[in-house]
C-alpha cells in the first residue's frame, strides 16, 4: 500500500490509508511512554515518603542518643 501511494501521489485516499496506521501506532507509543513514566512517579513518590520517614526516625534516634548522653544518670525525673 505504501509503494502504490508513493507511484500515485495525488491519491488522498491510498495517503489516508497510509497515514492511518502510522499515526494510530504513534498515539500508542506515546500513551503507553506516558503511562510508564506516570507508573515511575508513582514509585519515586512513594520511595520519597519511604525515606523522608526514615529520615525522621533517625533523627529522633540521634536526639535520643544525645538526650542520653547528656541526661544525668541519677537526676530524677
Amino acid at each position: 500500500m505504501s509503494a502504490e501511494s508513493r507511484a500515485d501521489l495525488e491519491n488522498a485516499k491510498l495517503r489516508g490509508q497510509v497515514d492511518t496506521p502510522f499515526r494510530g501506532e504513534t498515539l500508542r507509543s506515546i500513551l503507553l511512554t506516558t503511562c510508564g513514566l506516570w507508573q515511575l512517579g508513582q514509585e519515586a513518590q512513594l520511595a520519597m515518603w519511604v525515606c523522608f520517614i526514615a529520615a525522621v526516625l533517625l533523627g529522633f534516634g540521634i536526639a535520643g542518643f544525645v538526650h542520653a548522653a547528656r541526661t544525668q544518670t541519677d537526676a530524677k525525673i
